[in-house]
């Protein structure tokens, strides 16, 4: 009986860390924001919609996140009715409130920060798109992706841009998987 009881302990000390150290690589439930556009460029809303929707696809396709349902269109209002600028987004309060409305431990902001017609390579146009995923309590950055990619219309430039802020060698999964940059 004494075996069992010390066996017990000994199990609930080593969980115990494991639980309550919960973090970014234990499928945290995220919400991502609509897709900002930083770019010279400004591109239609049409295309930024369907750009965010694959961000927000490709990250619930990833089994890596668990993610509140909230559509795109109800974040925006949220932003829009709080008056929130996602650029000055350092204080922790804003974020945390952020976080609560959504359920959610992470939020997930992904911006173009250049977008240009190529003039050499393949494809017609040249994306850069930089992901970051923050942490709700802390308002600390998580995980930072950025990446760069080519295509013939504007949202194939961005499609597989994102694919390489998310799966690339500066990719957000390559970082979850233990990749360095």
């Amino acid at each position: 009986m004494r075996k069992l009881f010390l066996l017990l302990a000994v199990m609930l000390f080593l969980a115990v860390p494991s639980i309550c150290s919960a973090g970014i690589l234990d499928h945290p439930k995220v919400a991502v924001l609509p897709l900002e556009d930083q770019s010279a460029r400004k591109l239609s809303q049409t295309t930024l919609d369907k750009a965010g929707n694959f961000i927000l696809d490709e990250l619930r396709f990833s089994n890596c996140f668990t993610m509140p349902e909230r559509n795109m269109e109800q974040i925006q209002r949220v932003l829009d009715e709080l008056k929130f600028q996602r650029s000055g987004l350092v204080e922790q309060k804003d974020v945390k409130s952020l976080g609560k409305f959504f359920g959610a431990e992470y939020l997930v902001f992904a911006s173009i920060t250049g977008f240009s017609a190529n003039t050499k390579g393949k494809g017609k146009y040249v994306a850069h798109v930089s992901i970051r995923v923050i942490e709700v309590e802390t308002a600390s950055i998580a995980l930072a992706g950025r990446g760069t990619g080519t295509g013939d219309d504007e949202y194939e430039a961005l499609e597989n841009t994102v694919m390489d802020a998310m799966d690339g060698k500066r990719g957000i999964f390559t970082l979850l998987k233990g990749g360095k940059r």
